[in-house]
């Protein structure tokens, strides 16, 4: 019975080495398919990725690319894409490690922050290897989805609210709804689990008193732990949101690199008037935004025809 219990079968080596040559086997089975058939074994998607990094490559947006309705950060990852036709699949080996990854942290996630109210690591790999060996979500990440990444920004949240790094989780959470819109879901599940009961920081606070009615209920409901998840999962959100979006709009259009060249430096031209009277907090939040697109302007953009070219900063 106890040779059952620990059989060689589900080791960790064994269990991580079957899913990497599963993903390797679909990856060079999709090369030939990809080759000689008619019907491609890579995600259409993938298509759209690869085209975007090859925008951002240029320096332009990967809004160029129709139908490219995901962060730019994406693109700016699969830029190795775009080196050579050899690193064209780079994408594909990216998303395959996030899914071994995930699995990995699936077996960390099982078995807790303690090994003395979990299950063991044996149990723990046969649960994970669901994940690990699933032809299905071999073939996902070999295709070029982008769904492996996600799966492993999420595992990684659920292992910081086990292991109570709400901080972490709250930033990981800000981060998977800015990836793809659709993880903003398990933030109501992690904040209804977040109460006294779990959370070891709060049991130390307890006390027996409580105000009776709604008010103690509401009070009772939003504790630390559910405040500074909510606070950095929504700071991480909007401030990634901003910095993408003004970087999208830095490349994208001349006009606004010289609004900032302006307001960073204060050039005068004879261009269109800025209309920008800022405080110097707001001046500062704006420097540091913008800060990394400039620098990258200022050696990429070249002048457009019908843009005089003492608008366009010297390079």
């Amino acid at each position: 019975m106890n040779s059952k219990t620990h059989s060689p079968r589900f080791t960790t080596f064994s269990i991580f080495s079957a899913a990497i040559l599963l993903r390797a086997g679909f990856f060079f089975y999709g090369l030939f398919q990809d080759a000689y058939s008619p019907i491609k074994y890579t995600d259409i998607d993938y298509y759209v990725f690869t085209d975007a990094a090859r925008f951002v490559s240029q320096g332009q947006s990967p809004y160029q690319r129709d139908t490219y309705r995901y962060t730019p950060l994406l693109a700016w990852l699969l830029l190795p894409s775009t080196w050579s036709p050899s690193w064209f699949h780079f994408g594909k080996i990216v998303f395959s490690i996030g899914d071994i990854v995930a699995g990995w942290l699936i077996v960390r996630i099982l078995r807790g922050p303690s090994s003395s109210d979990t299950i063991s690591q044996h149990r723990a790999l046969r649960y994970a290897s669901l994940w690990l060996l699933n032809p299905m979500v071999a073939a996902i990440s070999t295709r070029g989805s982008s769904e492996g990444l996600l799966g492993v920004i999420v595992m990684g949240l659920l292992w910081a609210v086990v292991q109570q790094r709400i901080t972490l989780a709250g930033v990981l959470l800000g981060f998977a709804v800015h990836f793809k819109i659709y993880p903003f879901i398990y933030g109501v599940s992690i904040i209804w689990w977040l109460d006294e009961k779990r959370v070891i920081s709060l049991r130390k606070t307890e006390t027996t008193d409580s105000q009776p009615g709604i008010y103690g209920t509401i009070t009772k409901f939003l504790n630390p732990a559910r405040i500074k998840l909510g606070v950095t999962s929504l700071t991480t959100f909007l401030g990634l949101n901003a910095i993408m979006y003004q970087m999208h709009v830095c490349f994208s259009s001349v006009s606004l690199y010289n609004k900032c060249h302006r307001l960073m430096f204060n050039v005068d031209t004879d261009g269109p008037s800025c209309n920008i009277h800022t405080s110097i907090i707001s001046r500062v939040l704006t420097i540091g935004i913008t800060s990394p697109c400039i620098i990258y302007c200022s050696t990429s953009i070249r002048p457009r025809p019908g843009v005089p070219r003492r608008y366009i900063s010297r390079r």
